[in-house]
């Protein structure tokens, strides 16, 4: 990677992408959570607001004495989507010292939007003449080790990136040998992160560009087993490619701050993969992990907003069936469903299942409708029994692609 000179004069800052921040208990939607009267355990929010990490790189690193060399421009660019086309084109071609004129509103540029349209570890600007700019990109070490991995050259990894490509390409390997099919593969590859890791939110600041904190990156995860969602999202981006799989980033916003995700290509279009959220927000339990953000398109991912300039892959305005919400793969300790059209022959299905093979815990999505926890209640209760008493926990979320269940049988 090139080296920037850092420059006294006019400005220069180290900007790091942000992170959602939670607490270590009981993450979830308040307003999306619905529960049966009986055996209700709480999923109140408890998601702390973003702490900034925006560092001068004064803060840690000396400022070398220099005069500012005059900037000369490749290009001039008059939008945010025009920056981030040509930013992220350049990155795919391995250019990470880039020169631009920004000749659009001067008020909506600064270094953390470009952190943010690029989905960047950290960038170091430096700003003349108020639209001149010059940045040098740092990405996540799953880049760098993705590229070791496609290329067998391993000169640019350091002693615990090494440790990491290792144990990614165990990961990969096993989950080759029980996957039969793509999905199957992604699933474990999403899983073997979300059973794995622990999710802590210290610092998003990156004091040293060339060596980020671990949390932020797929060595905090994969060798820590804790990490931040940049360390989740850095994590899959690595195992995913390194399986196949054409994968990226994304900034998003929601009610708590900046939050990355990754994005995946399947069958033409973009999807939303979101192993942090997957990991912290259905199951407070910990045990077992959501596929809420599995392969998410527009259409269900109502928790987030971001604007156009943050979306260098358009997603798929809708939930592809095939993909989303996976529901096809059985595990020896949780059942995944098939879609359902019609409330009472998913409610038939749960308590046929559970009476007949002990199947106590379902993920299900009844498509294209909106319904609350009451609905589904009144059907199971509709359902004979042969005198069979249970009790049942119900959590229910809508959104226009319809209405997702999580229901966990008891006997009484």
């Amino acid at each position: 990677m090139k080296k920037l000179l850092i420059f006294t004069l006019i400005t220069a800052i180290t900007i790091s992408l942000s992170a959602c921040v939670f607490t270590l208990e009981q993450v979830g939607f308040d307003s999306a959570s619905s529960k049966s009267e009986s055996s209700v355990s709480s999923y109140e929010s408890s998601v702390s607001p973003l702490e900034s990490s925006v560092s001068p790189l004064e803060s840690s690193t000396p400022l070398q004495e220099s005069s500012s060399p005059q900037i000369t421009p490749a290009v001039k660019i008059a939008s945010l989507n025009e920056l981030r086309d040509y930013l992220n084109a350049k990155k795919e071609q391995d250019i990470f010292e880039i020169e631009f004129e920004y000749v659009g509103d001067p008020n909506e540029v600064n270094g953390e939007t470009i952190a943010r349209i690029t989905a960047a570890c950290c960038i170091t600007w430096w700003c003349e003449n108020g639209n001149e700019y010059r940045i040098l990109i740092y990405e996540y070490p799953g880049d760098r080790i993705a590229d070791a991995y496609r290329t067998g050259n391993t000169d640019k990894l350091n002693s615990d990136e090494l440790l990491v490509l290792a144990e990614a390409e165990r990961i990969v390997n096993e989950a080759k040998a029980k996957a039969d099919t793509e999905l199957e593969l992604e699933i474990l590859l999403h899983d073997a992160i979300a059973d794995n890791v622990l999710y802590i939110a210290p610092s998003t600041d990156v004091p040293d560009p060339n060596n980020p904190p671990r949390h932020l990156t797929a060595v905090g995860a994969l060798l820590d087993k804790e990490a931040n969602c940049q360390g989740y999202a850095d994590a899959f981006y690595l195992l995913a490619t390194m399986a196949g799989f054409t994968v990226g980033r994304m900034n998003v916003y929601n009610d708590d701050g900046w939050h990355l995700v990754n994005t995946i290509l399947l069958d033409n279009e973009w999807y939303v993969v979101d192993v942090t959220f997957d990991d912290t927000v259905l199951y407070s339990d910990g045990i077992q992990p959501s596929y809420r953000f599995l392969n998410a398109g527009r259409d269900a991912c109502v928790e987030y907003v971001w604007g156009s300039e943050m979306e260098y892959h358009r997603l798929a305005d809708k939930c592809d069936e095939r993909y989303f919400y996976f529901n096809d793969c059985e595990k020896t300790d949780f059942e995944y469903e098939k879609t359902f059209s019609d409330i009472d022959s998913l409610a038939e299905m749960m308590v046929n299942k559970y009476l007949s093979d002990g199947t106590d815990e379902f993920q299900t999505l009844l498509l294209g409708q909106t319904a609350d926890w009451t609905v589904l209640s009144d059907a199971l209760k509709g359902i004979e029994t042969n005198g069979v008493r249970f009790k049942y926990t119900i959590w229910a979320y809508s959104n226009n692609f319809g209405t997702f269940f999580l229901v966990r049988f008891a006997q009484n």
